[in-house]
């Protein structure tokens, strides 16, 4: 049972305990003799959505800066797929909103102080999802090294890139 499930104390309308204060920073549960303190966060989707745009737009720029091509990756969806630029770049920008939105929701959950989590997470991203998944069913390869040796690095730093926004959107900027 949590605290904020105990009757006659001031309990808000999400059904959280508050304080003198109104706010309702965490709540108390006792589960099978534990004490676990529940964090209440949400998701500022308005900082999420725009953290994404804004991280894939950096990850472009930094992409022309390295490469010399722009929408290089929205070009490569496009052509693989077979629908051409704007599908690859309406799925680009899709997947940088959507990975703003994952991040904001599992942040509060992840280890260090927030540029750490930040970091954490694009780096795992890239990894996981990036060189094992992404580069292997366009055919590049593992990490992307069938397109060349610098691919991994290129591609770890443009994802950095992304973060930086990111992290700025969701932990800084929090109205």
């Amino acid at each position: 049972m949590c605290l904020s499930q105990l009757k006659g104390k001031s309990v808000n309308p999400s059904g959280n305990l508050t304080n003198r204060y109104g706010s309702t920073p965490h709540d108390i549960c006792i589960i099978k003799n534990y004490i676990y303190i529940m964090k209440n966060t949400s998701i500022n989707w308005k900082n999420a959505i725009i953290g994404g745009i804004v991280g894939t737009v950096l990850f472009d720029l930094l992409g022309l800066a390295l490469t010399g091509n722009w929408w290089d990756i929205p070009n490569l969806i496009g052509s693989k797929v077979g629908l051409g630029l704007l599908y690859g770049v309406f799925g680009h920008y899709s997947n940088g909103i959507l990975l703003g939105i994952l991040y904001a929701g599992i942040a509060p959950s992840l280890w260090g102080p927030n540029w750490v989590r930040t970091l954490l997470f694009v780096t795992t991203e890239t990894i996981a999802l990036v060189w094992f998944f992404m580069f292997p069913l366009l055919g590049a390869g593992i990490a992307g090294i069938e397109l060349g040796a610098l691919v991994p690095f290129i591609s770890l730093a443009r994802h950095i890139a992304y973060g930086l926004p990111l992290w700025y959107f969701v932990h800084k900027l929090k109205n």
